[in-house]
């Protein structure tokens, strides 16, 4: 290989290393912010999560990464205790991106937040629109679920037996 060969194949190794990056900007940054503050859900720093998630979905409404920090969100608050607000958080993403795995992820939180509560009617019925579609990521889940409640539900309640 001669000099100017050489030359030219640094060249095109600069301009495609160096595109790596073209056009990510704000992208890149607003990625980060994601990956930054859905680590901390990750890590189990649940409540220095919620604050940054919030921000997050605030600043950046139309992102595609919203779905998954609604999700993360209503996840770090179900960490806490903090029912209503996961519940708030997991809704938030069904109502904003029901097209979404996050979305259809946050259908089954919901559900399950119906069992956690003891709202096990409740919880049943989220389980069965989840179980219609087999096809659906949580389907087998929510059949199990929903087989598992028809079970507790034909128990004889503690003391009335």
């Amino acid at each position: 290989m001669n000099w100017k060969n050489s030359q030219r194949l640094l060249l095109v190794a600069a301009v495609v290393l160096g595109c790596t990056s073209c056009g990510n900007g704000a992208g890149t940054a607003q990625r980060d912010q994601f990956l930054a503050a859905r680590q901390l859900v990750v890590d189990g720093k649940y409540q220095e999560a919620t604050a940054p998630l919030e921000a997050f979905i605030t600043q950046h409404p139309g992102n595609k990464f919203c779905s998954r920090a609604g999700l993360f969100l209503g996840k770090a608050y179900l960490a806490q205790d903090d029912m209503a607000q996961a519940k708030k958080w997991f809704q938030w993403t069904v109502d904003n991106h029901a097209q979404t795995l996050e979305g259809h992820k946050c259908k089954y939180k919901l559900a399950m937040c119906a069992v956690l509560e003891e709202q096990y009617d409740k919880a049943s019925d989220q389980f069965a629109t989840l179980a219609e579609k087999p096809d659906g990521p949580l389907a087998a889940e929510a059949t199990a679920w929903q087989r598992w409640l028809k079970k507790q539900a034909a128990k004889p309640e503690a003391g009335n037996e």
